[in-house]
């Protein structure tokens, strides 16, 4: 849960069902252990939190989060202002041309935030998608014919030269 809130959480308590409403802090970790005051008669309860995988994001330190950036081809090579997801929503993040596969892209302040109004970071990694074969005209081909024509390699160095 980024943002805390209130869950209602079932027990049975001597063969009685009853339900125990929690408060569960912002930015809570999974496994964290949660104390809940008991009565005279019930004892306090602890309970294990589970936090389930988000669809886009992935926590990476305790406010720290990252997510996947696929970008085309065109935008990472000639940069561009392109919509990131933020938990407080999108946000316009400017693309440095040139940017390749796997570059970590730092959003300061837009990660979890605790109790304490401490703040953490999103990364957003490149993932550079290419178009598929067929959805490529003969424009499109020639360009990138083009483009690979102008002898920029990533394979430089010695092991992609020698031969032994």
């Amino acid at each position: 849960m980024a943002r805390g809130g209130t869950e209602r959480v079932p027990l049975r308590r001597g063969g009685k069902a009853t339900t125990v409403e929690v408060s569960i802090p912002k930015a809570v970790a999974d496994g964290a252990k949660l104390r809940v005051a008991g009565s005279k008669s019930d004892p306090d309860l602890i309970l294990t939190i589970r936090v389930g995988k988000h669809p886009v994001f992935r926590r990476v330190a305790p406010l720290d989060l990252e997510l996947d950036l696929p970008l085309t081809i065109a935008e990472a090579t000639l940069g561009r202002e392109v919509a990131v997801p933020t938990l407080g929503g999108l946000v316009d993040v400017t693309i440095p041309a040139g940017t390749g596969s796997g570059k970590r892209l730092r959003l300061r302040g837009r990660g979890l935030s605790d109790e304490k109004g401490a703040t953490g970071d999103l990364y957003a990694i490149v993932q550079i998608v290419t178009p598929p074969a067929d959805a490529l005209e003969d424009a499109d081909r020639d360009a990138l014919e083009r483009l690979g024509a102008l002898g920029v390699t990533p394979r430089s160095g010695s092991l992609w030269t020698s031969t032994s």
